[in-house]
């Protein structure tokens, strides 16, 4: 039986730490992977003798051995010969985005390579794979609900907090049949592996889709890329003859009615033209198979001034084999402009907006509290309260929110910042909205540097200059009838069970990958409770606007 007292819960979670994602450095207790491999548990401890769950998922290569070489050495020395051999055009900038096909390397390699090859050396950090289910009729998009993404090579890390932006789509879902035995998303990994140094992955099976969903799937990733960022449609292009139960029309061979439609497709695409495009699938009948990640390429293409696409290679299957009586096309184009310097994924975080507005402003002057409330504090040794005459407060701050302050930096292994980075340093805040917000967060940004016990020592004036602030302001939270209501990457959560509570903030679930389970799982450990203590307990949710301190300098 739980123990319901109306007082108790909000003292209790009024000042917590220990609510985001990460984990001081050295403190993280590593989870087994089912293959072997530690990845970093929750943030706060276990009960003693719980082992903590397993937050590992990993998407297994489905095709390795059979599309493309299944030993790592054998698969890196193959992609890497098909990147020397490669001879794309001449380009004035970097590509920014690719339409690549993904059939087997024997067939469709050196057209992919020939894209590629103007990604190594590029400052890249993450890729947006827009790729299709040929096995399972998909409408809308789906996100495998994993953490990482498997080939020989090794593991990539999902990008947690864009497919958490995406999320929370109408749009997006979660299908797993659309995994099964699918390919195309797969095939553009090793090349990536091979070009890009380090990256994390975005990995999206793009279905048929309605007119409003091109357009809003597309304004949410104009949300997600920056400079740092290569979008890829993958896909085949015309697959005709006995094999795909598909003839193009019109006069003339074989060879060249394929290339009268090819053409046709291309042009549109180079057009940027999603509804010209579709149209001219429509009308010819055109089997290109990634028809959809590439409208949706074409849509979001179409928000940045200035792209251009050029056909980097484009040949058949057959111009291979010699086979006329089936031919798939494969058709590379490049795509060179500028996303937005910078992802506007600050902010729109954990989407609180709805129920609490913060304009720029508001957000610009609560970060410089919260620097001008850390500095002084660290430097009295506690809270000081003269920060309030040297930020002026506004009339929308003096509402009463609930928020957190998170400091981060590059750790040292004495528990000091040593530059900057984004390694945990402190994170404290407040729940309830017991004060207003330029309280709240005047206070918490002390609380964060100097009452932090998770940590060996107080920030320390030698470590401001390293230091880094991100801010979370939440709405009220409120009771749910359980927990299937909650929505990871939008929901944060309050867990009560007896004098047992804890939380954790939106943002902690999409980073660490978990889903809805392992996050509560890991939740009641931190509550102090055994992993399944999540099943007995009561919820209360929360909204958070999220933004960080690099936006507002």
């Amino acid at each position: 039986m739980l123990v319901r007292s109306p007082r108790v819960p909000v003292l209790a979670l009024a000042f917590v730490a220990g609510a985001c994602a990460r984990q001081p450095r050295g403190n993280a207790q590593p989870a087994p992977s089912a293959g072997g491999v530690a990845v970093g548990a929750a943030a706060g401890a276990a009960s003693p003798g719980a082992a903590p769950p397993d937050s590992r998922r990993i998407r297994r290569a489905q095709v390795a051995g059979s599309w493309y070489p299944g030993e790592p050495d054998r698969l890196a020395a193959y992609v890497d010969e098909m990147l020397a051999q490669a001879r794309p055009a001449q380009l004035l900038e970097a590509p920014v985005a690719l339409i690549s096909p993904h059939a087997g390397y024997r067939f469709s390699g050196r057209a992919a390579a020939t894209g590629y090859a103007l990604l190594r050396g590029r400052d890249i950090h993450r890729a947006i794979v827009l790729a299709i289910s040929h096995h399972f009729p998909l409408r809308g998009a789906s996100i495998a609900d994993v953490s990482y993404f498997e080939t020989p090579l090794g593991l990539i890390p999902v990008d947690a907090e864009a497919v958490a932006r995406l999320r929370k789509s109408r749009v997006v879902g979660v299908v797993p049949e659309a995994e099964v035995e699918e390919h195309s998303l797969e095939m553009q990994l090793p090349l990536l592996q091979r070009v890009l140094t380090s990256f994390t992955l975005v990995p999206i099976l793009v279905g048929e889709m309605a007119e409003a969903d091109y357009r809003e799937l597309a304004g949410i990733l104009a949300e997600i890329v920056d400079s740092q960022t290569v979008v890829i449609a993958s896909s085949d292009f015309t697959h005709r003859g006995e094999s795909y139960g598909y003839e193009v029309p019109g006069p003339g061979s074989v060879a060249e009615r394929l290339r009268v439609v090819d053409d046709g497709s291309v042009a549109q695409i180079l057009n940027l033209d999603r509804k010209g495009l579709l149209a001219h699938a429509s009308k010819t009948g055109t089997t290109i198979c990634g028809l959809h990640p590439i409208a949706l390429l074409l849509e979001l293409l179409a928000r940045f001034p200035g792209m251009r696409g050029q056909v980097m290679s484009r040949y058949t299957s057959a111009d291979i084999t010699g086979d006329w009586s089936s031919s798939v096309t494969y058709v590379d184009v490049a795509f060179t402009g500028r996303w937005s310097a910078g992802a506007k994924l600050a902010g729109a975080g954990a989407g609180g907006e709805a129920m609490l507005s913060l304009d720029h402003q508001d957000r610009a002057t609560l970060m410089r509290l919260a620097r001008t409330s850390l500095e002084a504090s660290v430097r009295k040794g506690r809270f000081e309260p003269q920060v309030r005459q040297l930020v002026p407060i506004t009339k929308s701050l003096e509402r009463k929110a609930g928020a957190f302050v998170t400091l981060q930096c590059k750790m040292g292994d004495d528990g000091r910042c040593l530059g900057r980075g984004s390694d945990l340093r402190g994170c404290i805040g407040t729940i309830e909205p017991t004060d207003s917000l330029y309280d709240t967060v005047a206070m918490r940004a002390a609380s964060a540097a100097l009452e932090d016990t998770r940590f060996p020592h107080a920030v320390s004036a030698t470590e401001l200059p390293f230091i880094t602030i991100e801010i979370s302001v939440l709405t009220p939270p409120q009771p749910i009838k359980g927990p299937e209501e909650i929505v990871i990457g939008k929901h944060g959560i309050v867990l009560s069970r007896g004098w047992n509570r804890a939380t954790f903030l939106p943002q902690v679930a999409p980073e660490q990958g978990w889903d809805r389970e392992t996050t509560l799982r890991h939740l009641a450990l931190k509550a102090g409770l055994d992993a399944d203590g999540w099943k007995k307990a009561e919820f209360r949710v929360y909204e958070a606007i999220v933004f960080g301190e690099e936006a507002y300098r």
